[in-house]
């Protein structure tokens, strides 16, 4: 996507997506690590459905879950 992006520009540029390679657990971990764990439960979603607080049904909801589920599972046996 960077290669098409700059063909199609007038200057080169370079996109990161620094969680790009993390599993979900690993960015909860993440944003606990920088303090905002609650913030980002609280006030973030990604519900592909749009529901505030997630529809806990749509692939988006179920991967967010798990990926917390297993983070505070990980977090409980250190």
């Amino acid at each position: 996507m960077n290669v098409t992006l700059n063909l199609a520009m007038d200057y080169a540029f370079q996109i990161h997506t620094p969680l790009m390679y993390l599993t979900k657990a690993q960015t909860w971990a993440l944003a606990d690590e920088m303090g905002v764990l609650d913030y980002i439960c609280e006030h973030t979603h990604t519900c592909y459905n749009g529901v505030v607080g997630g529809c806990h049904e749509c692939p988006s909801c179920i991967l967010r879950e798990r990926g917390l589920s297993e983070y505070l599972e990980s977090k409980k046996a250190i």
